[in-house]
């Protein structure tokens, strides 16, 4: 492990973590200092991203992100010229993420659905503006233009667009997703914006705030209370498979 001004990195084989604030300018240089370009020019083919959105229907017990923080901060340009963009987003935050790729220069293509599945096999809900919420959704996105140059690293009609899988720990997201994408993109490189601990991933590169060490026992705790909290009174739906 490397101790930087900005932060941590950390090689774990063929895989790069690093730690800090995706505020801070010196966290991308050494990001992209670092990186490769692979077959297409990019550093990344793919980036996948899990912004800590705010104005959320339930309370976070973490740091968020102002919608113009998110759209001004993170260098996209600089990270690839003609790639794959993969952004979760909440019910609320549709709008301003179709918004962002606008800006960008990026279209969607697909829209990734989650059904969350509980421990006990049925379906998972939580709290909602004015419904309840059983699914998440991750739009898909590329840069506009011609397709010639990024169909040399895509493989299509070969990945689903629907992942049912258990939820496990807070704010963790799917396993499925990064077999989606390594079957859509094979060989590619790719890049987890907002990682954690348990995103990093051998080929992969994870930046975040806690992509090396989790924060304090007694924040994480109190994290899991407050979201114990918001499930208390939910009725699960039992899960019909056919």
């Amino acid at each position: 492990m490397k101790f930087f001004d900005w932060g941590l990195k950390q090689t774990m084989g063929n895989s790069v973590s690093y730690q800090g604030s995706i505020l801070d300018n010196k966290l991308w240089d050494q990001v992209i200092n670092d990186a490769k370009r692979g077959l297409i020019g990019n550093l990344f083919d793919v980036i996948v991203a899990d912004a800590p959105w705010d104005s959320t229907a339930i309370n976070l017990n973490y740091e968020t992100l102002s919608d113009s923080q998110f759209m001004t901060k993170i260098p996209i340009h600089r990270l690839q010229q003609n790639g794959y963009l993969f952004l979760w987003i909440t019910n609320k935050k549709l709008e301003v993420a179709l918004q962002y790729l606008e800006k960008i220069g990026y279209e969607r293509i697909e829209l990734i659905t989650w059904i969350k599945i509980s421990k006990e096999n049925l379906l998972r809900d939580n709290i909602g503006f004015y419904l309840r919420h059983f699914t998440e959704f991750c739009i898909v996105a590329r840069k506009k233009g011609k397709f010639a140059e990024l169909s040399k690293i895509t493989k299509t009609h070969k990945a689903p667009n629907i992942i049912v899988e258990k939820v496990t720990e807070s704010s963790r997201k799917p396993e499925q997703l990064y077999q989606i994408i390594e079957q859509f993109c094979p060989n590619g490189k790719y890049l987890e914006i907002f990682g954690r601990v348990h995103n990093q991933r051998e080929k992969w590169v994870t930046i975040g705030n806690e992509a090396i060490t989790r924060k304090k026992p007694k924040q994480e705790k109190a994290r899991r209370k407050l979201h114990k909290a918001n499930l208390k009174g939910i009725n699960p739906q039992k899960l019909i498979i056919l």
